[in-house]
């Protein structure tokens, strides 16, 4: 994924509680988590500061050739039902 387009890309993610899914090369996904802001913690991993001196941390940003995010009212997220209504 070139620079502008990854920026373009995180543009575009929501700025609310959402999950992520990291993939390599091959299109396998090679991390996922799920975030309060979504924006902010996918774009901590394509910024140097967010390694925080963790060797594993860089190794596996370098690995990372597409992202998918999904926010939390968005389309391919399943919410759990509400049980106290």
């Amino acid at each position: 994924m070139k620079s502008e387009e990854r920026t373009l890309k995180l543009g575009s993610l929501p700025s609310e509680p959402g999950v992520y899914l990291m993939k390599n090369k091959q299109g396998a996904i090679i991390n996922m988590g799920k975030a309060k802001v979504l924006r902010n913690r996918v774009r901590s991993y394509f910024q140097h500061s967010g390694y925080n001196g963790r060797p594993q941390f860089r190794k596996l940003a370098r690995n990372i050739v597409s992202f998918d995010g999904y926010g939390e009212g968005g389309e391919g997220v399943r919410r759990a039902p509400d049980r106290g209504a």
